[in-house]
């Protein structure tokens, strides 16, 4: 472990390509503490969903990225995870390709008043006790609304639903947990599954897949010209939790 302080800052779904306000605060508030000396890392997490790849040239992590590089930011301060595509897969693939390697001595993780709650438990089934953990909501004038609240609520069951049995830290089976029981990801990988048998591959079985999973927004040939390139991102996120976890995403 080193002394180094990283703020993991989750990304907000942004609107229309740009972050929403509620993103901009988030990234404002990393930024701002890294500026009084309180972090020495910015790690941005978050990917564009499925169905905003014809919408969308950047990636979640992107745009934040800019924003902070706006706010005087050194890019040599800030790392991207550019893989999950919602909550639980943030802080998850963030200690992968991050967190893990870095051994921080303190990480403190961004998201919204509203939200605090569900991410507290997702980062505790995630980390366990490895990290020193901190958590910061920024205002959002939601955390009273009663269908934000309903909406979380509801998220946060499906979330234990999900990986029910799972022990808190036991990260190799939240992965596998992950790409077998949750919606998204479990989708994801019949596609890539099919994606990597090349030229024998069922292209109108990756497209209804996807569809399915409310992973595409229209399913044309401009879909496939996106999602290709991005299901080989995602093999090769696979093939790096292999290598480490020795886990066969396909079983």
């Amino acid at each position: 472990m080193d002394n180094r302080h990283i703020i993991l800052v989750l990304s907000a779904a942004p609107k229309n390509g740009n972050l929403t306000e509620e993103g901009k605060k988030r990234v404002k508030f990393a930024a701002d503490s890294l500026n009084l000396g309180l972090a020495d890392i910015l790690l941005m997490s978050g990917r564009q969903y499925f169905r905003e790849l014809l919408d969308f040239k950047k990636t979640h992590a992107e745009m934040m990225e800019d924003y902070a590089h706006q706010l005087g930011i050194a890019l040599t301060h800030i790392k991207k995870e550019e893989y999950s595509i919602e909550t639980v897969a943030q802080p998850l693939f963030s200690d992968i390709l991050y967190l893990d390697h870095l051994r921080p001595s303190k990480i403190q993780v961004v998201s919204s008043d509203y939200h605090q709650r569900r991410v507290e438990s997702i980062c505790a089934l995630i980390f366990g006790d490895k990290y020193n953990l901190g958590f910061s909501g920024i205002e959002t004038g939601l955390k009273d609304d009663a269908a934000t609240l309903k909406k979380e609520r509801s998220n946060l069951e499906a979330f234990r639903n999900t990986f029910k049995g799972v022990r808190d830290g036991d990260i190799e089976a939240t992965i596998a947990t992950l790409f077998k029981r949750h919606p998204v990801y479990s989708g994801l990988v019949e596609a890539m599954r099919e994606f990597e048998k090349g030229s024998d591959m069922d292209y109108t079985k990756i497209i209804g897949v996807m569809k399915n999973y409310s992973m595409l927004s229209r399913p044309t040939g401009l879909d496939l010209y996106k999602v290709y390139p991005v299901l080989r991102d995602y093999i090769r996120l696979k093939e790096k939790i292999k290598s480490k976890f020795d886990i066969n995403l396909y079983k």
